[in-house]
């Protein structure tokens, strides 16, 4: 299938790579890009599209953020472990339309949810990975209808081997994008853009970090700032140093 290639304006402020990273700002990679320039393209065409990849690559951050930024009616929608039965199209109905009647058949909450699909909009589904088999044909059937209008984006960190496993599905994915750890060229100007805390610490610690302990993660990062910053406020100083690493290191380690 042949899908446009849109500009998207990029996020900006509010660390959202981990929530409570206060001051931290939206650091914009090209994970970021391709990610908002995916979802708006899936909007556009009211087709299926896939984030997939290892947990903590702002998967998710960029996900919410193309809903903050699309210019439809959008929801977001964290899938339940492995729903069975009518389980998937109540909680589908409880996040779409904000109301369900249990007492509904499940033939009977698919309509309603089939209904509401004809209208433009975005969908995410995160932890994806959770729907298995049964969930995802579910899906695959409520959005594959010539009427559908909705955008399906789904988002997980072992998503990529259940796609595999539904061909049918699989085919269908308009714009699937497989996130990797960034390399450390990346990943060092990421985190010098993220937060000061980063920006004023020596280059050949940011190095070190980065081999021992970030390892292109954005979430490593992101939890080495939230640690690192409140020691480093205990130390009297304003960036990372060897000591502030070592101790929120051994702090991240300790909390598992």
């Amino acid at each position: 299938m042949d899908v446009p290639t849109t500009q998207v304006p990029p996020p900006v402020g509010g660390g959202k790579h981990l929530p409570g990273t206060d001051g931290a700002a939206d650091v914009v990679t090209r994970y970021v890009t391709q990610g908002l320039a995916a979802i708006r393209d899936i909007i556009v065409l009211g087709a299926f599209g896939a984030f997939t990849g290892p947990p903590g690559l702002s998967k998710t951050f960029v996900a919410k953020t193309g809903c903050e930024l699309a210019n439809v009616r959008y929801r977001y929608f964290e899938t339940p472990d492995k729903p069975v039965g009518k389980q998937l199209e109540i909680a589908l109905t409880l996040a779409f339309m904000g109301s369900v009647d249990r007492r509904m058949t499940r033939a009977e909450l698919q309509e309603g949810l089939r209904e509401w699909l004809k209208k433009p909009g975005l969908a995410v589904l995160d932890e994806a990975h959770r729907l298995g088999l049964e969930g995802v044909e579910t899906v695959r059937y409520l959005a594959s209808g010539p009427e559908n209008k909705t955008a399906i984006l789904f988002v997980g960190h072992d998503l990529g081997p259940l796609l595999k496993r539904h061909k049918a599905l699989e085919s269908r994915i308009a714009r699937p994008l497989a996130f990797k750890p960034l390399s450390a060229k990346e990943m060092l100007v990421a985190v010098k853009d993220y937060h000061p805390f980063f920006g004023g610490a020596k280059e050949d610690l940011l190095e070190t970090v980065q081999t021992e302990y970030g390892k292109g993660n954005f979430r490593r990062w992101a939890m080495l700032f939230e640690a690192g910053s409140k020691i480093a406020s205990q130390l009297g100083v304003e960036v990372l140093t060897p000591k502030v690493y070592r101790l929120a290191r051994a702090k991240l380690v300790s909390l598992g």
